[in-house]
């Protein structure tokens, strides 16, 4: 993928339950597949919720970023991928921050 041709770059890491998220295939930096909580997966690269993008993604038609926008983005070259090995960890709750805080 060239330099400054993605719409968006996504956080990607590996995940013990893939099927609870959206699963990628990349190529080097960029994704060719993104599938929104898929029933069956042999993918464990995942997209982390957090991304960067472009003004040009609020141009783009869909009501959902992983069902419509990141698959379409795919498709047509323009989503790529940063991957890291840190282990994702979701905060919801008070007790959520206060367990990875320790």
């Amino acid at each position: 993928m060239k330099q400054g041709t993605a719409v968006a770059t996504l956080l990607l890491t590996t995940a013990p339950n893939p099927s609870e998220k959206g699963t990628v295939k990349v190529e080097g930096n960029r994704i060719l597949e993104f599938v929104q909580k898929p029933k069956k997966t042999d993918a464990y690269l995942v997209f982390s919720p957090i991304f960067a993008a472009t003004p040009e993604i609020f141009n783009l038609e869909g009501g959902s970023l992983e069902y419509d926008i990141f698959p379409k983005l795919a498709e047509r070259g323009l989503l790529a991928g940063h991957t890291s090995s840190g282990r994702e960890q979701h905060v919801h709750t008070a007790a959520d921050a206060r367990a990875i805080s320790r």
